[in-house]
């Protein structure tokens, strides 16, 4: 059985009324091939009102896709020279800074130029070939998002950092500055959330078919028109914060 390495279920917007459904997908999921998409759609990962039609099936308003994308078949991950800050290094993990701009694993449209392939450049990871698309790695960031990321180098270490991250024993927190005013010093920020329709990289609030996304802040400072922030996301949507 393929891995899901992404599920959402999203509502077609009036805007798309009698555009193909491969086509459709393959603007919202860009890395993807549309050959592969058509693949997807035809084996029933890509569903429409929980049921499967062909890839040139004319989409009409709120039409419900349900959407999996697995795992794509397993290669070699190919070492780079990538550069990143090394903040701490032992025989279990490597805990690193990785820069904004940086992709952190490759999917089936971007295999190079990311942060794993910088990884496996410098550093032995065990099983590199039965996990090629994320070895060692335990948790993301977003490829405009810099920050510091623990990565396993073993599998022993891998299941016990997703353990901790899993069970909160590992926190998370983020500096941002923010626009305006927060009118609270402390707070928490509760919504739901979705993908935008047209631009798969943005998030939208969505009560109608959202997911629960929660993050509590601090302030640090006003500056301005701006908030200086700490932020803890208590859950982890994407491009959630």
């Amino acid at each position: 059985m393929q891995e899901i390495i992404e599920e959402e279920e999203i509502y077609a917007p009036d805007g798309v009324e009698g555009k193909r459904l491969d086509r459709y997908i393959s603007e919202i999921y860009e890395t993807e091939s549309r050959a592969r998409i058509q693949k997807l759609i035809k084996s029933g990962f890509i569903l429409v009102n929980d049921q499967i039609k062909k890839p040139s099936y004319k989409l009409k308003p709120f039409d419900k896709l349900h959407i999996r994308i697995p795992r794509p078949e397993k290669f070699i991950l190919e070492p780079e020279p990538i550069y990143f800050e090394i903040l701490y290094v032992d025989r279990d993990v490597i805990v690193l800074n990785k820069p904004q701009g940086l992709v952190v694993h490759p999917g089936s449209g971007h295999s190079k130029d990311t942060l794993l392939n910088g990884i496996v450049y410098l550093f032995s990871i065990s099983d590199n070939e039965v996990e090629p698309f994320r070895p060692g790695v335990v948790h993301r960031l977003d490829r405009d998002t810099s920050g510091v990321m623990i990565i396993a180098r073993n599998s022993i270490m891998r299941e016990q950092l997703i353990s901790q991250f899993k069970n909160r024993l590992i926190k998370k927190e983020y500096l941002a500055i923010v626009c305006g005013k927060l009118p609270e010093k402390k707070g928490r920020i509760e919504t739901y959330i979705r993908r935008h329709p047209h631009d798969r990289k943005k998030m939208i609030a969505s009560h109608f078919d959202g997911k629960p996304a929660i993050t509590e802040y601090e302030v640090i400072e006003y500056i301005n028109n701006f908030t200086f922030v700490k932020l803890f996301p208590v859950t982890g949507r994407t491009h959630q914060i």
